[in-house]
């Protein structure tokens, strides 16, 4: 009997932890969008895919980052093409110096030799 109930509160902790993260992700993604409307040129038009959020010493000091892609128009109207963006977070909030916009082959680059925006899928 001891261990199902030490069995049942493991699953409660471990339901609650990933409901946690949920939350986390959540929360670092409306972050995110509400920094994206204030710096893209034309929000409403971009087409924007988030993937995971990550860790790495040499990408964001250990900071947890957002992985996204984003196909926004320039100032003539065009599409750019998807472009990776990693949006580093800070004590809460967004780290606009540390967030960066990479062209594929220097995401390339960073994904094989650190495996950056490497643990997840894009939605």
């Amino acid at each position: 009997m001891k261990k199902f109930i030490l069995g049942f509160a493991l699953v409660l902790c471990l339901a609650g932890a990933g409901n946690s993260q949920q939350q986390d992700y959540e929360k670092m993604k409306g972050m995110a969008v509400k920094y994206l409307e204030e710096s893209l040129i034309d929000y409403d038009s971009a087409k924007i895919k988030f993937g995971p959020i990550e860790t790495h010493q040499a990408i964001a000091h250990g900071h947890p980052y957002l992985c996204i892609k984003i196909n926004a128009k320039n100032r003539l109207g065009g599409y750019t093409g998807y472009q990776m963006s990693i949006i580093v977070f800070n004590n809460g909030a967004i780290d606009k110096m540390q967030t960066t916009v990479m062209n594929e082959q220097a995401f390339r680059i960073a994904r094989a030799q650190m495996g950056v925006c490497n643990s997840g899928t894009f939605e």
